[in-house]
């Protein structure tokens, strides 16, 4: 294949016509050979030649990207005379991209347009006595496939580095679904990552993305089969204005389907294995469970992995292991805020079972899965739950809204299988959510919402009780302000892990503060006992259309800088995940300065906006508030706004939204219309 770049000049003839003239068309051509190569790391010779026009040799670099294999990350050759080759080779043991035919593309970026071109290596999976590891006890190796075609880009750092988009035109991905700056929302070098290293608008902003290549789509342009809605998270903005390229909720497909019905692999056809089925028939899950936060102790939901096998395989299944991942703050907190049960009835149990262990997503097995790693920022509860079916049954248990992900893993017959279930744990109406990183249990950080609309008995509006009617912010002295919303039924309050409601003697008001995180303990594992390390949270369940509210958090007491994280839920999906981050990197903002509610250091973290249709919550939008410029030590080189006494643009005085003489230039007593407003420093 052959990319061709030309330049047309003109020359004025005596006759008075222009007559256009072509200068020296560059060319590159690519072979392989041998074309067809085993997957235990046999080589090929690839051999790129360029040349301009039909005689001139061509000279420089040109790159030499593959799809899988040896030369995923890319390398440069150099011409001579010419000409350049380079070894390529795919061992499925390095790589478990190697089960499919290889792409490789040559990129000479001497001219432009840049001249590219392509050729396919053949992969010839090679069965031995122990099997083909992409078939697990041994089994054979079939090539039947589905319609979609997975083709990854090689892996790279940023998706948005230029030559994965050349890849991916190589590839036909029309340029809509290309990178650009800012991402694609898909996982373009097939490393569970998305859209990492490209820039994204705001911090804290997040937005949907899938872990699948943006080849692996069907007709509406989105993901079939398991990933419709496995592969399904959501990408935070994290530190240096750049996607995280965490796709929070989402799960890599298989490298090849089940004997059972199901898309696994996601290619556009159910049950087309490429194993010969000889030991287990395995049905993994394919929707996910949809849940409520607080859930009545005494009837938790099971899941029961021995509905993925038949009763014979069932019983044979041993050294079953759960392993669930939850929400930001659970990977903030000393401790995950979820637990796993081994009955329905956790009161029969006392303690949860499992431990809090560091996790990782191991993309070099098949399918990916969740692996031990001591260490790892992710955290997660691990619990071993023995051999047959009473080891394949787990319950969990969440008391926070967003997507979480518990995989069952198991042995049969010495061989290692999983299957993993997607649990959607939803609550109605807007949640925020804000836990910190540093001594938890002896630093008091508060949460503040504030509404923007209503009657307020004064001229001041702002923080705490600055209004002589005190119900325009809800914080830990106003749990349960009057903004006349109808209050919610018990069963939206009350269950497990819950700190609020009318057990409490709080009511299931709207707005409510649940948990006022004042002092706890550390060592504390179980989110059911008091002492417990949660976060801080209020909940508004039923918004009217077009209300409006404010989101900060304010250093009351402490003697040591803080990193803070803030979440924000819509019926119970993230759509913002603001502040630090050990997961993603993110490190900011921190809040260094305590002072109680007169002179704390306080972030301004977020709007929000409710939109109602038929008296039901149907979006939101969030708009994180930057600052007009950068305080290092508190905001990084983030879009945040940490306000504080000893800002060198200005020193705030109350907590007042609108002060005198402050860059807000706006009249005090006022309320911010825009996001930029807000911000007094």
């Amino acid at each position: 294949m052959r990319a061709w770049g030309a330049l047309a000049i003109a020359v004025l003839l005596g006759c008075g016509r222009t007559v256009p003239l072509r200068t020296p068309q560059p060319a590159l051509d690519i072979s392989a050979s041998p074309l067809e190569i085993d997957t235990f790391g046999e080589r090929t010779t690839l051999t790129v030649t360029a040349r301009v026009g039909s005689r001139e040799r061509g000279t420089g670099k040109v790159r030499l990207l593959s799809t899988a294999g040896s030369l995923r990350s890319g390398t440069d050759v150099t011409l001579v005379n010419g000409e350049a080759t380079v070894a390529l080779s795919c061992d499925f043991a390095s790589d478990n991209a190697c089960v499919k035919d290889v792409g490789v593309t040559a990129i000479w970026a001497q001219f432009s347009p840049t001249a590219t071109a392509s050729t396919t290596v053949q992969l010839k999976p090679r069965v031995l006595d122990g099997g083909h590891p992409l078939c697990p006890g041994g089994t054979e190796v079939r090539a039947d496939a589905g319609p979609i075609e997975r083709k990854c880009a090689p892996l790279t750092a940023s998706e948005c580095d230029g030559p994965t988009d050349v890849v991916l035109a190589g590839f036909g991905i029309e340029a809509s679904r290309r990178n650009a700056i800012s991402g694609n929302g898909f996982d373009d070098d097939c490393d569970g990552l998305v859209d990492e290293g490209c820039a994204c608008p705001t911090a804290g902003l997040t937005k949907p993305c899938f872990v699948v290549p943006p080849s692996q789509v069907g007709d509406g342009g989105t993901p079939v089969g398991w990933c419709a809605t496995n592969a399904r998270g959501t990408v935070d903005c994290a530190g240096q204005m750049k996607w995280s390229g965490v796709c929070r909720g989402g799960s890599a497909p298989a490298e090849t389907d089940t004997c059972d019905p199901g898309d696994f692999d996601c290619d556009g056809a159910e049950a087309n294995s490429r194993c010969k089925c000889t030991r287990v028939s395995l049905k993994c899950p394919t929707e996910a469970i949809t849940l409520a936060p607080f859930p009545d102790p005494k009837q938790l939901t099971e899941v029961d992995g021995n509905a993925w096998l038949d009763e014979e395989t069932s019983a044979r299944a041993t050294r079953w292991r759960w392993t669930a991942i939850g929400g930001d703050c659970d990977n903030v907190l000393p401790h995950p805020t979820f637990a796993l049960y081994r009955g329905t009835d956790s009161t029969q149990f006392g303690r949860p079972a499992g431990r809090d262990e560091g996790v990782l997503l191991d993309m070099l097995v098949s399918p990916p899965r969740l692996v031990l790693s001591r260490g790892s920022p992710l955290r997660g509860v691990v619990a071993d739950t023995g051999d047959g079916p009473q080891g394949g049954r787990i319950a969990p248990a969440f008391g926070l809204s967003g997507d979480y992900l518990l995989q069952g893993q198991f042995e049969v017959d010495g061989v290692t299988h999983s299957c993993s279930q997607k649990v959607q744990v939803r609550a109605s109406g807007i949640r925020a959510e804000l836990c910190w990183d540093e001594s938890v249990g002896s630093v008091d950080v508060d949460l503040h919402v504030a509404r923007l609309q209503g009657a307020f008995m004064c001229q001041t509006n702002g923080w705490d009780d600055l209004c002589a009617d005190g119900e325009q912010d809800c914080f830990y002295n106003r749990t349960i302000p009057n903004w006349s919303y109808t209050s919610s039924p018990n069963t939206a309050c009350d269950g497990w892990s819950s700190r609020g409601g009318p057990i409490f003697g709080t009511g299931c008001n709207n707005p409510r503060l649940d948990q006022d995180n004042v002092a706890c303990d550390e060592n504390e594992a179980d989110p059911t006992r008091g002492t417990f390390c949660g976060p801080e949270n209020i909940n508004l369940d039923a918004p009217r259309d077009n209300d409006r509210f404010v989101i900060g958090a304010n250093y009351y007491e402490g003697s040591r800088s803080v990193g803070v994280h803030a979440n924000v839920y819509c019926n119970g999906e993230r759509i913002a995940s603001m502040g630090v981050n050990p997961v993603t990197g993110a490190t900011f903002p921190r809040l260094k300065t305590s002072g109680q509610d007169s002179a704390g250091d306080f972030w301004m973290a977020a709007v929000v906006t409710a939109h109602v249709s038929d008296g039901q919550l149907t979006s939101c939008t969030v708009e994180p508030i930057p600052s007009h410029s950068v305080d290092l030590v508190r905001e990084g080189t983030n879009s945040l706004c940490v306000e504080a006494t000893d800002n060198v643009d200005f020193n705030y005085m109350t907590h007042a939204f609108v002060e005198a003489g402050t860059v807000q230039g706006l009249q005090v007593g006022s309320i911010p219309l825009r996001p930029i407003d807000w911000c007094k420093h």
